[in-house]
């Protein structure tokens, strides 16, 4: 839900477009289930 929320106020402000917003989502999911993969 945050994260939505603040790709979405990044795209409204124009500081990113939505394509990137949503790409450092992903980019952010893959980071975290990297990192869980190593820790478990």
């Amino acid at each position: 839900m945050v994260v939505a929320l603040i790709g979405w106020a990044r795209a409204e402000i124009r500081d990113h477009t939505p394509a990137q917003a949503l790409a450092g989502a992903f980019a952010g999911a893959a980071a975290t289930a990297a990192t869980l993969a190593l820790m478990l």
